[in-house]
């Protein structure tokens, strides 16, 4: 039945390249119709040991300033980070673990670091950067 609505109500308001933020684990029905419609599913892992409930660590990014962004774009698209280059300078890197980790790596790669700033979003503000902002 909870199925039945979901995809009534994706049918109703869901448009092609929308983003739906959905839970894993769930029921796996629920992700197939999006992938159907063209629209674009993101994934928020659940874990035994929060009782299932968003870990707001999991929203967290890292806003990187540095004078050599084309050294650091390859380097994140090979270790599969998800980023978003802002300007010339400045680099928004999404879901990071382990900020000690991230910059030895950028520094083993000759990547200068200008300036770093741990950035939490809440709930609202992830998505509104997964839409594309405020104007989305």
């Amino acid at each position: 039945m909870e199925v039945f609505f979901f995809n009534i109500i994706l049918d109703i308001i869901a448009n092609k390249h929308d983003v739906i933020l959905m839970t894993a684990p769930n029921y796996g029905l629920f992700s197939f119709k999006p992938e159907r419609l063209d629209i674009d599913v993101e994934i928020i892992e659940l874990k035994s040991e929060n009782n299932y409930f968003i870990d707001p660590n999991d929203l967290e990014n890292i806003i990187i300033k540095t004078n050599n962004i084309t050294k650091i774009v390859p380097i994140l698209v090979r270790k599969n980070y998800e980023y978003e280059v802002v300007d010339k300078k400045t680099v928004i890197i999404y879901d990071v673990k382990n900020v000690t980790n991230l910059i030895i790596l950028l520094s083993e790669n000759g990547v200068d670091i200008l300036s770093l700033e741990e950035n939490r979003e809440n709930l609202e503000t992830y998505y509104l950067n997964l839409m594309g902002g405020q104007d989305a």
